[in-house]
């Protein structure tokens, strides 16, 4: 991995993880109540999920040692299979999956649930970890169905 990516990759994971911390904080402080943003369609309200992502039902020891394999699943496969990579996007793409997946880990596993706060009432109640990751994912994903494809 060239210098530059190695920088880009831990500015944006460290980025990822206080943009996580200082999220869950706000919504500790100041969500009492919940709070439509958009009427009827999408709301904040602090919960605390046992679950993984999206309030899906899975919990207990299982899910803490599935939280640690599958991060250091993630971190192998980015070490071993993407750093030689010129194009930013798999770097950026895997810190910012990697650092919102971090934080969710770090709760899930010392206390035993995740700070979600935005809600939409016919799906989930979710954090930004769980957008983050989502829509990382999918980037990382049509970069290589187009990096593949081209190459």
């Amino acid at each position: 991995m060239s210098n530059k990516n190695t920088l880009i990759f831990i500015l944006t994971l460290t980025a990822t993880l206080i943009a996580d911390l200082l999220s869950k904080h706000w919504a500790f402080y100041e969500l009492q109540e919940r709070v439509w943003i958009i009427p009827e369609f999408v709301y904040m309200e602090l919960v605390y999920n046992i679950g993984i992502a999206f309030s899906l039902p899975i919990t207990g020891i299982v899910l803490k040692v599935w939280t640690i394999v599958l991060i250091f699943a993630l971190f192998g496969y980015y070490f071993y299979g993407e750093t030689h990579k010129k194009s930013m996007i798999p770097h950026i793409a895997f810190a910012m999956i990697l650092g919102w997946a971090l934080w969710n880990g770090i709760e899930r596993i010392l206390i035993g649930k995740v700070t979600d706060f935005i809600g939409v009432p016919w799906f989930a109640v979710m954090n930004m970890a769980d957008i983050g990751i989502t829509l990382w994912a999918l980037l990382y994903i049509f970069y290589e169905l187009s990096y593949k494809h081209t190459s």
